[in-house]
C-alpha cells in the first residue's frame, strides 16, 4: 500500500531554485567581469593569436643596399598587426611589433605583405616626398611577399627591389612674391592640405583612414610633432583628427600661405580694432581758428 506523498514546503523549493540560480548568476557577473574589467577580450585574442618570431633582413636597391629605408610588413590574417623596421647603412633592418602598447623583436608567424619606402627629406610638418620605386610603397601594388617561420633561423629576408624613383611631387600652391608671403619664401601648404598628404602617403590599405602599422609610420615620420590624434581613441586616424592635430601643432603667429594674424576677420571691413577710437583727423581740429599767414 502506498504512502501519501507529503507536499513540499515552500522553504525548501525556495532552496532549489537559489541552488540553481545563484550558480548561474556568479557564473554571468564573472564572465562579464572577466570580459570588460580584466581584460578578458585582449587576453582571449593573445591565446588565439599565433606567435611572433624575430625577423631581420637587408634591402638592396638595384643592387646597392639602401640606407633609411622603411620596411612595413602586413599579415595575410587581417585581425592581426603588422610589423616595422627602418634599414642602417648596410641595408639591414629588424622588426618590430606593437604588441598591447610596447614594441617587441619580430612579426607574427604567416604570410605577409612588405613594402619598402625611401622618404626624403622635408620641412616641419610637411609629408615627405617618396625616393623609391612607387610600387614597393603600398600594399596594393607590392610584388614583395615574404613568410614568417616559427624558426628565427629562417626569417632573414633578402629584399631586392629594382627601378627608378618617381619624380618629384608638385610643390603646392602658395602665395608668390610681393603677395604677404614674407618675402617670396616658400609656400606654406595649408592644413587641409597637409592632413590629406597624411592620409595619401600612409593609407597602405586604402580605406580613407590610418591604423595599426600605417600610424607607427606616420608617428615615425612626424617624430613627436602631431599629439593626441586619435581624440576618439578608437584606433583609427580619421583625416579630420590628422586636420586637427596639424592645426594645433602649427605655430600661432604663422597662418598658411604667410599671413600674419591681423585681429580682425579677412572680410571685415577696413575699421580700427576698437570702434570708441577714432581715427585721427587730418585738417585742423573746431577750435585751431585761422593761423596768421
Amino acid at each position: 500500500m502506498n504512502e501519501p506523498h507529503e507536499p513540499e514546503s515552500p522553504s525548501f523549493r525556495l532552496a532549489r531554485v537559489l541552488l540553481l540560480v545563484v550558480p548561474l548568476v556568479v557564473l554571468v557577473v564573472g564572465g562579464y567581469a572577466f570580459l570588460t574589467v580584466f581584460g578578458g577580450m585582449e587576453r582571449i585574442a593573445a591565446w588565439t593569436r599565433p606567435p611572433h618570431v624575430p625577423v631581420k633582413g637587408r634591402v638592396s636597391w638595384n643592387g646597392k643596399p639602401v640606407k633609411g629605408a622603411q620596411v612595413m610588413t602586413r599579415p595575410s590574417k587581417s585581425n592581426l598587426r603588422g610589423s616595422i623596421g627602418a634599414t642602417d647603412a648596410d641595408g639591414a633592418f629588424e622588426l618590430l611589433l606593437d604588441v598591447g602598447g610596447r614594441y617587441e623583436d619580430g612579426a607574427y608567424v604567416g604570410d605577409h605583405a612588405v613594402t619598402v619606402a625611401l622618404y626624403g627629406p622635408h620641412p616641419p610638418a610637411t609629408p615627405p616626398p617618396l625616393l623609391s620605386p612607387a610600387e614597393y610603397a603600398g600594399f596594393d601594388t607590392t610584388p614583395l611577399h615574404f613568410e614568417v617561420s616559427r624558426d628565427a633561423e629562417k626569417n632573414k629576408w633578402k629584399i631586392a627591389i629594382e627601378g627608378e624613383a618617381p619624380p618629384p611631387p608638385a610643390p603646392l600652391a602658395g602665395p608668390g612674391p610681393g603677395t604677404g608671403g614674407g618675402g617670396g619664401g616658400p609656400p606654406v601648404p595649408s592644413p587641409e592640405q597637409l592632413a590629406r598628404r597624411a592620409i595619401e602617403t600612409h593609407d597602405a590599405d586604402k580605406d580613407g583612414r590610418l591604423h595599426g602599422s600605417e600610424i607607427d609610420a606616420a608617428e615615425e615620420e612626424a617624430r613627436g610633432r602631431l599629439q593626441g590624434v586619435d581624440e576618439n581613441a578608437d584606433g583609427y586616424w580619421e583625416e579630420s583628427e590628422i586636420l586637427q592635430a596639424i592645426r594645433r601643432a602649427m605655430p600661432g603667429g604663422r597662418r598658411p600661405g604667410g599671413a600674419e594674424p591681423t585681429g580682425r576677420r579677412p572680410d571685415s571691413p577696413d575699421v580700427p580694432d576698437d570702434p570708441e577710437k577714432e581715427a585721427p583727423q587730418s585738417g585742423p581740429s573746431p577750435g585751431d581758428g585761422p593761423k596768421n599767414p
